[in-house]
């Protein structure tokens, strides 16, 4: 899963492993013309997702191997559409042709992974990480960010905490050792939103 965003976003290539499906999450900023899409499997369905920003209203205009996008995405803040593509080899076909999901609850389907910063944190303190944009999320939605392994450096009061905003969410490492400094070793953290 990756995050774009800006005027003229240039995605990552989608990944080139049969059955692994991309997810491309772009934050509109502006009004958008995405860079190429690139990469994916003959065969595998990838994911588009497109969000207006807090002030909406923004003009999307995708690369020409992206193939059959409605006539209109939705234009309210915070409001996104999503959109599935069929890679045929050469293009990327919304399917079914002219259809995207606008506000498609993505509680139970959004998974994410970030890496944890790695650096000290004080006694009794909070650590956020880099902040994702998880279109649909609110300040209710029910989240977590979870260690994939504990090294032991995560064994002396290292906790996580999964703070959702609106159509974001915020990893937080916490530090419950009330006197003294630890530096958790950076680790992959699994982000995931629930019903």
């Amino acid at each position: 899963m990756q995050n774009v965003t800006g005027s003229t976003p240039s995605p990552a290539a989608f990944p080139t492993s049969t059955n692994v499906p991309g997810v491309i999450i772009d934050l509109m900023t502006g009004n958008t013309t995405m860079g190429a899409l690139t990469g994916g499997v003959t065969g595998n369905y990838e994911t588009l997702i497109i969000e207006q920003d807090g002030s909406g209203s923004r003009t999307f205009t995708g690369p020409s191997t992206l193939k059959g996008m409605p006539s209109t995405i939705p234009t309210a803040a915070n409001s996104y559409t999503v959109c599935k593509l069929y890679y045929d080899g050469t293009n990327y076909n919304v399917t079914p042709t002219g259809v995207c999901f606008d506000n498609l609850p993505l509680t139970n389907l959004y998974a994410n992974v970030q890496s944890s910063a790695g650096t000290a944190i004080a006694p009794n303190a909070t650590q956020a990480q880099t902040t994702l944009s998880v279109p649909g999320a609110n300040a209710n939605t029910p989240c977590s960010c979870t260690p994939q392994t504990y090294p032991a450096t995560w064994q002396v009061g290292i906790a996580t905490q999964c703070v959702p905003g609106t159509n974001t969410v915020i990893c937080q490492v916490v530090n419950g050792d009330p006197t003294n400094t630890h530096t958790p070793t950076a680790i992959s953290l699994s982000v995931r939103l629930y019903p």
